[in-house]
């Protein structure tokens, strides 16, 4: 082999190893995709839209509208709702009645009243949150229960803990199927409603309602008292989180990286040129597997880092070779 060759393949093969261990290091920031097994839907609460219209939702924002809602326009629009993996519908909670959506027509049914012995806003228009197997939580002021999605009766686990530390400023929960986790957003961990506004994505509690102050993943593009409250939040089946921050009569796409808090707008909601305003966002996706160990991503970056590596070492070994027959 001619040495100026060796030389050549010697620094790409440098060149080549070391792009590949920083990569693996360092992953880039860049608008989500959807998983092409899910769906990401809202509920339209513009003014003049009929109550609990359904949508879906492009991975940019973009809207189609999925029957025509209750056909009335009185204002009605959904707190967070939440996917039920077992009925393949819809649940959320609206001033003391629970509903179901079926997402193939957009049908909102009336299920039941919501009861039970339980603070007042957990009877009013809670945000839910389920997990695969149907268990289900309310969560509305900070006050945290368990709800039945058939007969809508509440049972209080929660909600000493998060209000006497200031945390009754919990705006979304979620449940996240690919690591087995009930998430929630504090939007305020102040007792006198001065800054600062964290933002944090908090693991709470599936037996007590509770989350640990603190503890969270900071949002970093949410530290600021002017940003508006993140109203929904939901997660696919990849783990990638999606959210909901609106201002009025705008409402913005956000994905969501649950580890670092990072987040990416991925484009206002809109159908066809018409803003939509929204404040209630859920994604159908299939029935879970087993939750992700990590042991895949892992295996993964640890073979582009072994890969960048070997690279390396190999092209530093070919540029040596060469310098010394060159001398």
């Amino acid at each position: 082999m001619k040495k100026s060759l060796l030389a050549s393949l010697g620094v790409a093969g440098m060149g080549l190893g070391s792009l590949l261990a920083v990569s693996a290091v360092v992953p880039a920031s860049a608008v989500a995709t959807l998983p092409a097994t899910d769906h990401i839907y809202a509920y339209d609460c513009s003014a003049g839209a009929s109550d609990f219209q359904l949508l879906e939702l492009a991975a940019d924002g973009t809207a189609t509208a999925i029957g025509t809602g209750l056909g009335t326009t009185t204002g009605d629009c959904p707190s967070q709702p939440a996917w039920d993996w077992i009925t393949k519908k819809a649940y959320f909670a609206h001033e003391g009645k629970l509903y179901s959506t079926d997402v193939s027509t957009g049908v909102t049914t009336e299920v039941a009243s919501l009861s039970g012995l339980v603070d007042f806003d957990l009877l009013a228009s809670p945000y839910l949150a389920i997990a695969p197997d149907g268990s289900a939580w309310a969560q509305a002021d900070g006050w945290v229960g368990t709800i039945s999605l058939s007969s809508g009766l509440i049972t209080e686990i929660g909600g000493t803990v998060n209000r006497d530390q200031g945390a009754y400023y919990i705006a979304p929960l979620a449940y996240n199927a690919v690591d087995s986790t009930l998430y929630a957003i504090n939007v305020d961990n102040t007792t006198d409603d001065t800054p600062p506004f964290p933002n944090q994505l908090s693991v709470m509690s599936q037996t007590t309602g509770d989350i640990t102050l603190g503890a969270g993943v900071t949002l970093p593009d949410y530290q600021s008292s002017a940003v508006e409250s993140l109203y929904a939040m939901a997660f696919d089946s990849s783990g990638q989180g999606w959210m909901l921050r609106t201002d009025s009569p705008e409402t913005q796409l956000v994905s969501l990286n649950p580890t670092t808090g990072a987040t990416v707008d991925q484009g206002g909601v809109m159908e066809g040129a018409d803003n939509i305003a929204s404040y209630a966002i859920f994604i159908s996706s299939p029935t879970p597997a087993l939750p992700d160990t990590g042991a895949e991503s892992s295996l993964n970056v640890g073979a582009i880092s072994a890969l960048g590596a070997a690279l390396l070492a190999a092209g530093g070994i070919a540029f040596v070779i060469a310098r010394r027959r060159a001398a």
